[in-house]
């Protein structure tokens, strides 16, 4: 079941995913709801979709991320170079000291908005960008 209709000055697009759970969101026109909604059901048929509560943060999926390449390195003569592991590691502890929390869908564009402010030569952060 899918459906965009009218819920008082807002619109809504309803949506069922493949395991049987409703979502809802709702926006300021028709168009952007039909938008979403054409959008999750072409996730959904091609099998793609992910409920926005099981998206993971930022933090867990970096842990499961950098456990793997060192788990990967523990055979001999396979994985990486410890030199390289290390350095990931620093990489991935400085990414989550901004992005422990934060969901990973929303991270790439609040990194592009930000980082364009910080371009323009502003010297206060953009609303939302003060935690980066």
């Amino acid at each position: 079941m899918a459906a965009v209709y009218k819920v008082g000055k807002k619109w809504r697009a309803d949506w069922t995913d493949n395991e049987g759970t409703r979502h809802r969101k709702r926006f300021k026109t028709k168009g952007e709801a039909d938008d979403h909604l054409t959008n999750v059901k072409s996730q959904i048929a091609e099998g793609t979709y992910v409920a926005p509560r099981n998206i993971p943060a930022f933090g867990a999926l970096a842990d499961a991320w950098i456990a793997g390449r060192i788990e990967q390195s523990r055979t001999p003569g396979a994985g990486y170079r410890p030199s390289t592991l290390a350095q990931w590691q620093s990489h991935v502890a400085h990414l989550k000291f901004s992005f422990e929390n934060h969901k990973v869908n929303v991270i790439g564009d609040r990194v592009r908005g930000c980082s364009m402010a910080a371009s323009k030569g502003s010297k206060r952060p953009r609303p939302g960008c003060e935690d980066m």
